[in-house]
């Protein structure tokens, strides 16, 4: 599972040392979306940018916010 989040270099830490993911710790992991990753240090973006990780492909990590983006326009609230 690579869950792609604006902030991941900072919840990736954080989620590797809580107890209540111990079990999945082999399973998950994160990084910092393509938007968002030109706004972070050199450093965060060789470590936790998505194009270092494996298996994500030619994906952006913005897809949700482009559906949230659509349904704003169709859904008032």
């Amino acid at each position: 599972i690579v869950l792609l989040y604006d902030i991941a270099c900072q919840f990736g830490p954080h989620l590797q040392k809580h107890e209540y993911t111990k079990d999945l710790k082999d399973f998950i992991r994160v990084a910092v979306n393509k938007f968002h990753g030109f706004a972070h240090e050199y450093k965060c973006s060789q470590l936790w940018g998505v194009h270092q990780t494996t298996g994500v492909g030619d994906s952006d990590g913005e897809g949700c916010e482009r559906v949230w983006a659509l349904l704003k326009t169709i859904v008032h609230s």
